[in-house]
């Protein structure tokens, strides 16, 4: 509902109060490193009806399922029912091409195919020369078109195989360099985790300099301003309002339009520290589904296939 910056939505679900009881966590302490299963659920209904201003929201009570075990002195936690909910912070690799598929590409070259033309043809009349006539003599005509297939299946052969090797040694190592470490608040203590454990749920901290990996919600900080340019192509920088201040202003009609309290993947803290609440990961937030969307072959419109047409190239292709 709040991808990627909804007012209504936010104002609907009752700002930061109606988050935090619905995702189940809290906006001082964090998820807890014990919990695995949660007991019951919230409904909207619960979760929204807290947040007035006569009414304060409470810390919502959860019934956890400890888990076992330690890791660097603190508990290892599971979250299998949030990971089962909203996911985890990975987005799924892209499936590689097949070596097959890389030797078929490799062979699209013309002059390969040129060279596939001549060496049939060289075949196909060496055949003839050879056992299409009668004669004693021993001939081999045929020789010259067999060479020229060897040739190709060699150099296609090769030049598939280097293909294949680099395709996973780049997505072994784009792996690495997207694994990190950032700073959350877990049981009230802040820890270190990699970026694909972070969950809906928890509490973050914003440090100048980091990208961030997930959407959510501004608590607070001081002075966070963020360059969202490589995800909305926003050029300026885009301080960010505390959420309680924003609702605030909403409950009393006031203007909000210069007030932001959404924080999305894929930006970059440009000043100041701060926490924000998780609200989506992996392919359900906004760089998530940016990634998402490469991914898929868009349908070539008029214009590019004109252009097709102009360069010479099948109007059919996709770009």
């Amino acid at each position: 509902m709040l991808n990627p910056k909804s007012y209504a939505a936010f104002h609907a679900l009752r700002g930061l109060a109606g988050l935090e009881k619905g995702l189940q966590t809290s906006i001082q302490s964090g998820l807890s490193v014990d919990e695995d299963k949660l007991a019951g659920k919230v409904s909207f209904e619960d979760a929204t009806g807290v947040a007035s201003p006569n009414n304060p929201p409470k810390d919502p009570t959860l019934t956890r399922t400890q888990t076992s075990g330690t890791k660097k002195g603190h508990a290892v936690s599971r979250f299998s029912d949030r990971k089962r909910v909203f996911g985890d912070n990975r987005i799924p690799e892209r499936k590689p091409k097949s070596f097959l598929r890389l030797a078929w590409i490799a062979m699209q070259d013309k002059l390969l195919i040129l060279l596939s033309i001549a060496a049939l043809v060289s075949l196909a009349v060496g055949l003839y020369q050879t056992f299409g006539t009668h004669q004693t003599v021993d001939r081999v005509e045929w020789v010259d078109g067999v060479a020229i297939i060897v040739a190709i299946t060699i150099v296609v052969f090769v030049g598939a195989l280097n293909d294949w090797q680099k395709e996973r040694q780049f997505a072994k190592l784009n792996k690495k360099k997207e694994d990190r470490e950032v700073k959350v608040i877990r049981s009230g203590r802040t820890v270190k985790i990699s970026v694909y454990d972070v969950l809906v749920g928890d509490v973050m901290i914003l440090e100048q300099g980091d990208v961030i990996p997930a959407d959510g919600i501004f608590i607070s900080g001081h002075n966070v301003s963020c360059d969202e340019s490589s995800v909305t192509g926003e050029s300026d920088l885009l301080k960010k309002t505390a959420a309680a201040e924003v609702f605030r202003a909403q409950e009393q009609h006031e203007e909000t339009r210069k007030m932001d309290p959404f924080i999305l993947s894929g930006s970059k803290v440009a000043e100041g520290i701060g926490t924000f609440l998780v609200t989506a990961v992996g392919v359900h937030s906004t760089h998530g589904k940016t990634m998402m969307s490469l991914r898929e072959e868009n349908q070539v419109t008029p214009l590019q296939l004109k252009l097709n047409v102009l360069a010479g190239k099948p109007p059919f292709r996709t770009l």
